[in-house]
């Protein structure tokens, strides 16, 4: 569990991509003093923005009610492909599992 603050160590990407991108876009300070929080994303990649900055929101008690992500990307991974890189980014099982199924099939 990553709270503000705490440092991630440099081997793990999941919990550096708080250091990064998330620091970047001002989170997760910007949404312990709003209700909503609506994150526009250009360029979701391989998701591990979003899925850090999920588990970074659930395990703030100061959290608001509701975050909303919004990620536009003009070629997505095929499901195969985001899955496999998850795991090599060491991304939680369930976390990994819950992007992996909600993942949109491929436009043909």
């Amino acid at each position: 569990m990553m709270t503000r603050g705490a440092q991630a160590s440099d081997d793990d990407p999941f919990r550096a991509a708080l250091r990064g991108r998330l620091a970047a876009a001002g989170l997760p300070g910007v949404w312990g003093r709003r209700e909503r929080c609506v994150v526009l994303e250009l360029g979701f990649d391989d998701g591990i923005g979003l899925l850090a900055a999920r588990d970074a929101w659930r395990s703030d008690p100061d959290r608001g009610t509701a975050l909303h992500w919004v990620s536009w990307m003009p070629a997505p991974m095929p499901r195969d492909a985001i899955a496999a890189r998850l795991a090599t980014l060491r991304v939680p099982d369930a976390t990994r599992r819950a992007l992996v199924a909600a993942w949109p099939p491929a436009l043909d």
